[in-house]
């Protein structure tokens, strides 16, 4: 899943806490921008 199909989902089901896993080498720097006023969990 990329960043933008991410973002994409998150839209369409928002979720009150979104934790992104399965990125592999996908870099989710730009991905609290795009999803500001959400709660994220990053490991």
């Amino acid at each position: 899943m990329t960043v933008s199909q991410c973002v994409e989902a998150a839209e369409l089901i928002r979720p009150k806490t979104l934790i992104p896993y399965h990125y592999s080498d996908t870099d989710l720097s730009g991905l609290p921008e795009m999803l500001k006023g959400r709660t994220m969990i990053c490991s």
